[in-house]
């Protein structure tokens, strides 16, 4: 037989219709996901495509879930990526194992909690609801240790870095930042509406906040929607920027030099932390309700009232990938290891997802090649979701070469199979072969910015459509 012979291979995937031509001699025919190793020095023929075929929606994979008795309103992630820590209407705080969605420990406030987020020792968690009250606990066992009170709903509440300290914010237009082993306020500012959200800085110098103006000023006209950050020793403002309706949820990067927020104009901004520029904008199809930045400060996931999560490109607006709640989504956060993220939402679930396909969906190519289509399909299944190695041949290191960002993903080595043409393997990088682009990234990203506090849910959007 000729090693000039051509097998044209015609069959049908979730990807369609797929034709393949080989540069050495295979005899037979084989189904889809079973062909030889030498199949992979094949040159595929080009056949315009107008939609890439791993779609945002695709670009996740399920990991674990529980449930809260009624709408979730927060969630964040442990500093150490093993935990869990969920609040809703329930009345109840939820820790749970982040691998199997198991509860381990759960204590209530006497009214809907607003706002949860653990400490970056992980032992002890902060909360805050409807019940005017901040509590933190332990983690272990959900003994409440201190408590303090606002005079209004608390929506939002955070611990500083440094663990002394724990800020709150809520519909008295306080924020109050306070001694966090005997909740002792130590000092407070007033702002001239309802605090939905506020987070500290990892600085433990400032804190980002957004305030709704309060109901009078709203049937008067007096709209502010602005994100604020604020000097912690003094309350003075030091940057601030708009956005077009009431601001639901802020967040800092690790780096300090930018801050995220959405809110009721459906739009997720991102802005310099020093002037209050605005960067980077994009939009959901309904409110958005909780923003947070990734540790590596490369991508933003958010929530809203199109009931999706989306990741986002930090620098471009791009979705990377998305997935649903059936219910708006209240809250999300990342993991410290950039690959999970977690939301919960009106439809009472916690959901925890992998977000590594999105690696893939990166690459929305204008008119990609069937070569192209089945390597991507290739990875997508052997590295993504077997975990197994992968061998290509010299067209699929072309196209790697190609898709320089996707490249920047694997590690390409050369392999030791005797075939005549030369074969490389494949395997995704592991986290330690990544090099973070932010210069604060470290383990203590996850103390700012996992968590993203948002407002309570039918009080405040009731109050910010009056008009």
């Amino acid at each position: 037989m000729k090693k000039s012979v051509i097998f044209i291979l015609l069959f049908l995937s979730l990807n369609g219709l797929y034709a393949m031509e080989a540069g050495e001699s295979v005899g037979g025919t084989f189904p889809y996901n079973q062909l030889p190793a030498e199949l992979d020095c094949m040159v595929m023929k080009k056949v315009p495509q107008d939609v890439f075929p791993i779609a945002p929606e695709d670009a996740v994979q399920d990991v674990a879930e529980y449930a809260h008795g009624n709408m979730v309103n927060s969630v964040a992630v442990f500093p150490d990526g093993q935990r869990v820590v969920s609040g809703g209407d329930d009345w109840k705080v939820k820790i749970a194992d982040a691998k199997t969605g198991e509860v381990l420990v759960e204590y209530a406030h006497n009214y809907c909690v607003n706002s949860v987020v653990p400490f970056s020792d992980g032992q002890r968690v902060v909360s805050g609801g409807l019940d005017k009250k901040v509590k933190i606990a332990d983690a272990k066992t959900g003994k409440i240790l201190v408590e303090y009170a606002h005079s209004g709903w608390v929506n939002s509440a955070a611990s500083f870095p440094d663990e002394q300290r724990v800020v709150s914010g809520g519909n008295d237009g306080k924020v109050k930042i306070a001694d966090a082993k005997t909740g002792k306020v130590l000092v407070e500012y007033a702002h001239a509406g309802y605090v939905n959200s506020v987070v500290p800085f990892l600085d433990g110098q400032r804190y980002v906040l957004s305030v709704a103006p309060f109901l009078e000023h709203l049937l008067s006209g007096g709209n502010d929607h602005k994100v604020k950050i604020v000097d912690a020793k003094t309350g003075d403002v030091l940057a601030e920027h708009a956005h077009d309706y009431c601001v639901n949820s802020v967040a800092p990067f690790s780096n300090g030099q930018r801050v995220v927020s959405g809110g009721l104009d459906k739009k997720v901004r991102i802005a310099d932390a020093d002037t209050g520029e605005v960067l980077v904008e994009y939009a959901h199809a309904g409110y958005v309700r909780s923003v947070a930045p990734f540790p590596d400060g490369q991508r933003v996931v958010s929530g809203g009232d199109d009931w999706k999560v989306k990741i986002v490109d930090a620098k471009t607006g791009d979705v990377q990938a998305e997935y649903a709640h059936a219910g708006y989504v209240r809250s999300v956060a990342p993991f410290p290891d950039g690959q999970r993220v977690v939301s919960g939402g009106d439809d009472g679930n916690v959901k925890i997802k992998s977000i590594v396909p999105l690696l893939l969906a990166q690459h929305r190519l204008k008119n990609p090649t069937l070569f192209q289509l089945f390597l991507l399909n290739r990875l997508q299944e052997k590295l993504l979701k077997d975990k197994e190695p992968l061998l290509i041949g010299l067209s699929d290191r072309v196209t790697l070469e190609q898709m320089l960002d996707l490249k920047k993903l694997l590690k390409v080595e050369k392999s030791k199979s005797k075939t005549k043409n030369p074969i490389w393997r494949l395997q995704l990088k592991g986290p330690a072969d990544f090099v973070p682009q932010d210069a604060d990234a470290s383990e203590q990203d996850a103390r700012g910015s996992e968590k993203s506090a948002r407002e309570r849910t039918s009080g405040l959007r009731d109050r910010c459509s009056v008009m």
